[in-house]
């Protein structure tokens, strides 16, 4: 059992979507190799805030969250081509 079937109820069908991102993840990585896939369910099952039996959420909440993590990803991604550019290709 896993911590996912134990916080969230069989209403909204919680306990499928593990199994569903992770199918979708294998399906980005072998066909768009150069996509970032950010799966934030964990993330925001295991929240103190987390609504385990509404699909929504109010502000300040997960979803500023998931704004700071892929703000995160945008800055690591730029810095790597800036470096790749500025080091690797000189």
């Amino acid at each position: 059992m896993n911590i996912i079937s134990i916080i969230a109820p069989t209403r909204w069908n919680y306990h499928h979507f593990e199994r569903q991102n992770k199918l979708v993840q294998d399906l980005i990585d072998h066909y768009y190799p150069h996509i970032i896939y950010m799966d934030i369910f964990k993330l925001t099952m295991l929240r103190s805030d987390s609504h385990a039996d509404s699909l929504h959420y109010c502000h300040p909440g997960p979803l500023n969250t998931w704004s700071r993590i892929l703000y995160n990803i945008i800055n690591l991604i730029m810095n790597y081509h800036s470096y790749e550019n500025n080091y690797v290709n000189t």
